[in-house]
């Protein structure tokens, strides 16, 4: 509820870059190509490979070694821009894990089967968005 030193940076003499913060979450990027993440994260939002939360900061190792240039965290979701401009950049992004071509078709079919909230009876079916 108050201002306090992320220990996990300042400690470590970690200089952030960029901040962001979601409905229930902050990330922050550093100059040294490290990412921390804490707060809620049922949907994963936080990138530590599980679907858990953390009340306190957490380094996102899959992240290790990319150079964040852009950060978006909302509810459900964090989006990075990742820099691509050397070897070593080229090298980071390489280990991250790829997102399957059928990802956006698998969402989609389950958006489309989740029932509409609302007050309406009976249960209807949301329109797909594409």
């Amino acid at each position: 509820m108050r201002p306090r030193l992320v220990e996990a940076l300042a400690n470590n003499l970690h200089v952030a870059t960029h901040c962001a913060a979601g409905g229930q979450t902050v990330v922050c990027c550093t100059q040294g190509a490290q990412t921390v993440a804490w707060g809620q994260g049922p949907h994963g939002e936080l990138g530590l490979g599980t679907a858990k939360s953390s009340a306190a900061p957490k380094f996102v190792e899959s992240l290790t070694g990319c150079r964040i240039q852009d950060l978006a965290c909302g509810y459900g979701h964090t989006l990075y821009v990742v820099r691509d401009e050397d070897a070593e950049d080229k090298a980071a992004i390489k280990k991250l894990a790829i997102l399957k071509d059928t990802a956006k078709d698998e969402l989609e079919a389950v958006w489309s089967e989740m029932p509409v909230s609302g007050g309406a009876k009976g249960k209807k079916k949301r329109q797909s968005r594409t």
